[in-house]
């Protein structure tokens, strides 16, 4: 006796790596700008006394 399956839908062969790759970011996120700046004048504060 053989079983049978149907699936729902007849796979297609080209999706299957188009689902795996992901785009990156082409610029950087607002996020890591304004850490970025935050860390900057962290750096900068207090300023440094010259004796």
């Amino acid at each position: 006796m053989t079983l049978t399956l149907q699936t729902r839908k007849p796979r297609n062969p080209l999706i299957a790596p188009c689902l795996q790759r992901r785009a990156g970011a082409h610029r950087a996120s607002e996020k890591s700008r304004r850490q970025t700046t935050k860390r900057e004048l962290r750096a900068a504060w207090p300023p440094r006394q010259t004796p």
